[in-house]
C-alpha cells in the first residue's frame, strides 16, 4: 500500500491531503496460508486480450472480470485449500467491493453459477426489484381475473413457475383454464373478505412459492424480497385503509418513483459463510480477511458536457455550488473533474485498505484503467509495466493471470477430519408451508 502511494507526489489530488504511510497493527494476527501461494498480500490477477496490444472495452471486460474473481475465489475454498491460523477459509471471510449494482450483479451471478453462496448488500429498493414487477402482474390478474392476458402474466411469474408449455397446456385444455380462472376469482373473493394478507398467504403457500423461488440461482434472494414486499403492502393497506384497487396503485407508484425509507430497502439473506458483494461507500470503516476489488479499472473518469455540476468554490470559502450547462474546458468544469478525480482517489484507498490479510485487484488493458484512480499511481497497463512494481515490493506484491476459463464449482465447506455421526432425529415434520412468528418459536 505504501509503495503504491508514496509513486506520485499527491495521491489524494489536493496538497493540503497527504499521504501518511500506513503501519502495520501491532497486534498479533492469525497468518493467512494458502498451499501453492506465495505470501504477496496484494495480487494482482492479470486479465489480457487477445491481442497483445488490445484494450478490452468495458462491456467486454465486465464478464470477464467477474468470472476471474469467481474462479479465485472457488480456489481459495477449495477443500482444505487456504486457512486463517488453525481454521478453514469460508466464504463469509470474503468480501467483493464495487461501485455499482450492475458490478454487484455480475458477480453475484458469476459466483451463484459457481454454487458459491454469496450476499449483495447493496442499498436497493425492494420496489426496484423483478419480485416487485412480478408481484403487481399477479394482483393485476386477481383484480381483474376475467382477464386472460392478466392470468397469463401472472402464471408466468417465477412465483407460480409457469413455463410456456403450462401455458400451451392450459390454452389447449378448456377445463384447465377454467378451474385455473377459477382459482383468480377465489383470491378476488378472498381478499375482499379477509384482506390483503391472508389471500396472500394463501397463494404462496397454494402454488408452493418458496420451492419455486428456491429452486432458482439466486432464489433466496427472490423469496426474501417477496415476504418482504407483502409485509409492505399489508401495512400500506393497513395504514391508508386501502382496498384491492388502492393496493394495487400504491404498488405501481413505488415501482415508479420509490421514496426514500429505510424500511423499504432490501433485507439481506442469511449472510453467514456467505461471500459479500459491498459497495465501496458502504465498507468504509469495515474490515474483511480478504478483500476483491475487481473494477478498479472501470470508475467514471470523466462528466459529459453540457453538464450540471456541484463542486467547491475556492473563492467562496470551498462553498458548494451548484452550477448549471456547464461547457467543457471552462474552470467550473476543470474544478468538478479534479474533485471527482479527489474523490475517485479516496474510494480507491478505502478499498484497498479494507483487506486484513490479502487483496486482490483485477487488471489489464481495458475500460479507462489507463487513467483510473489506480492507474496514475501504476507505471502502466501492461502486465510488463508492473514487474518493476513487483521487484521493489520484497515480495508482497505479485502479478498473476486472471482465470477467466475454469468452471470448477464450489462443492461446500472444507471439514476438519474428525469423525461425524448421524444425529437423531425425532421431531414431527409438518407437511406444509406455513409462516411464522418469533413467538412461536419460543413458545414452540
Amino acid at each position: 500500500m505504501n509503495q503504491l502511494f508514496s509513486r506520485v507526489d499527491t495521491p489524494f489530488i489536493y496538497e493540503q491531503i497527504a499521504f501518511h504511510p500506513v503501519q502495520p497493527a501491532q497486534t498479533q494476527r492469525e497468518a493467512l496460508t494458502v498451499q501453492g501461494d506465495d505470501t504477496a498480500a496484494l495480487r494482482f490477477l492479470y486479465l489480457a486480450g487477445e491481442a497483445p496490444d488490445e484494450n478490452l472495452s468495458k462491456t467486454k471486460a465486465m464478464e470477464p472480470t467477474a468470472i476471474a474473481v469467481a474462479n479465485e475465489i472457488v480456489r481459495l475454498l477449495g477443500k482444505g485449500k487456504a486457512t486463517i491460523g488453525e481454521r478453514f477459509v469460508t466464504g463469509g471471510d470474503i468480501a467483493v467491493l464495487v461501485r455499482t449494482h450492475d458490478q454487484a450483479d455480475k458477480v453475484a451471478h458469476a459466483l451463484r453459477k459457481r454454487r458459491v453462496p454469496c450476499v449483495q448488500q447493496m442499498q436497493t429498493h425492494v420496489f426496484a426489484t423483478d419480485e416487485a414487477v412480478e408481484v403487481e402482474r399477479i394482483l393485476l390478474a386477481i383484480q381483474q381475473p376475467s382477464r386472460a392476458s392478466l392470468v397469463r402474466a401472472a402464471l408466468a411469474t417465477h412465483i407460480f413457475s409457469g413455463t410456456s408449455r403450462d401455458l400451451q397446456q392450459l390454452d389447449e385444455q378448456d377445463s384447465a383454464w377454467e378451474t385455473c380462472v377459477s382459482r383468480f376469482y377465489h383470491y378476488h373473493q378472498q381478499w375482499i373478505s379477509h384482506g390483503f394478507m391472508s389471500m396472500f398467504k394463501a397463494l404462496l403457500s397454494d402454488v408452493d412459492a418458496p420451492h419455486n423461488l428456491l429452486a432458482l440461482e439466486d432464489g433466496e434472494r427472490r423469496l426474501t424480497n417477496v415476504l418482504h414486499l407483502m409485509e409492505l403492502l399489508h401495512q400500506a393497506a393497513h395504514d391508508h385503509f386501502l382496498g384491492m384497487e388502492g393496493v394495487i396503485k400504491w404498488l405501481g407508484d413505488q415501482r415508479q418513483a420509490p421514496n426514500s425509507h429505510d424500511d423499504w430497502l432490501l433485507r439481506l439473506e442469511s449472510d453467514a459463510d456467505r461471500v459479500k458483494i459491498v459497495t465501496l461507500h458502504k465498507s468504509k470503516g469495515l474490515e474483511y480477511p480478504i478483500v476483491f476489488c475487481p473494477y478498479l479499472w472501470g470508475e467514471s473518469q470523466s462528466i459529459q458536457y453540457p453538464a450540471n455540476v456541484v463542486y467547491h468554490d475556492p473563492d467562496r470559502n470551498n462553498q458548494a455550488v451548484l452550477a448549471m450547462s456547464v461547457e467543457k474546458g471552462s474552470s467550473t468544469a476543470e474544478q468538478a473533474e479534479k474533485e471527482l478525480k479527489a474523490e475517485n482517489r479516496r474510494l480507491l484507498y478505502v478499498g484497498l485498505t479494507r483487506a486484513v490479510h490479502r487483496c486482490y485487484i483485477v487488471w489489464g488493458n481495458m475500460g479507462s484503467a489507463a487513467t483510473s484512480a489506480l492507474g496514475a499511481l501504476l507505471p502502466g497497463v501492461s502486465r510488463e509495466s508492473l514487474a518493476p512494481l513487483v521487484e521493489a515490493s520484497a515480495g508482497r506484491i505479485h502479478v498473476g493471470d486472471a482465470d477467466i476459463t475454469g468452471h470448477d464449482w464450489y462443492t461446500g465447506p472444507a471439514l476438519a477430519d474428525t469423525v461425524l455421526m448421524a444425529r437423531s432425529f425425532t421431531r414431527a415434520l409438518t407437511p406444509k408451508w406455513r409462516f411464522g412468528s418469533f413467538s412461536g418459536l419460543i413458545s414452540g
